[in-house]
């Protein structure tokens, strides 16, 4: 198995880390989907070449790593309003692309204890955490035990010191596609924000 790393197996790190690794190092805007009958890939792609350009960079703030329930992840030090319509923009402006989620899909995600609020968000837009319940995170580990969650998560806060040094640069959309149900998410496409530029 190896010595340990920073006090936990080699193993334990790879498992923590498995999940993150799946999903890729990224902030969730519009959760998963497939696409609706009769909307195509290209289509789809066309529309967030639109939808970037006619957007400009801005600062989200500082980061900093931070204790969800049992995983670690990045999130901001303080909110961000811009960063905040951004998400809102993605979830509505893409709703016509997302297929209605399955009978299955919808009771997976009810087994979660859901409030009022969140069980209407799933309702209206196939997924519980989303506008006023959407939370800007990025995934450094998960499923963690209480008796080893303080310990990684002042271990990742000093790994990712670098990245919490400077304000966060938002300055694109991404698509990340999933090619089977047990591969890795890719990003397939980088969309930057041009608008204002000339």
């Amino acid at each position: 198995m190896g010595p340990p790393f920073d006090g936990l197996p080699p193993e334990r790190w790879r498992t923590i880390t498995a999940s993150p690794r799946m999903y890729g190092f990224h902030a969730t805007l519009k959760p998963p989907f497939h696409l609706a009958p009769g909307l195509t890939r290209e289509r789809l792609i066309a529309r967030l070449e639109q939808f970037a350009s006619d957007r400009r960079p801005f600062d989200a703030g500082a980061l900093r790593v931070s204790r969800i329930s049992n995983f670690v992840a990045l999130v901001l030090r303080d909110g961000s309003e811009p960063l905040t319509h951004l998400a809102q923009a993605c979830v509505c402006e893409f709703d016509e692309f997302r297929a209605a989620p399955t009978n299955a899909e919808l009771a997976r995600r009810r087994q979660a204890a859901l409030t009022p609020r969140q069980q209407a968000l799933l309702d209206d837009w196939g997924y519980p955490y989303v506008l006023d319940e959407w939370r800007f995170h990025m995934t450094l580990a998960s499923g963690l035990d209480r008796s080893e969650i303080e310990h990684v998560c002042e271990v990742l806060q000093e790994r990712a010191a670098p990245l919490c040094d400077a304000p966060l640069e938002v300055d694109a959309v991404c698509l990340f596609e999933q090619p089977s149900p047990d591969a890795p998410f890719l990003q397939t496409h980088r969309f930057p924000f041009v608008g204002g530029r000339r």
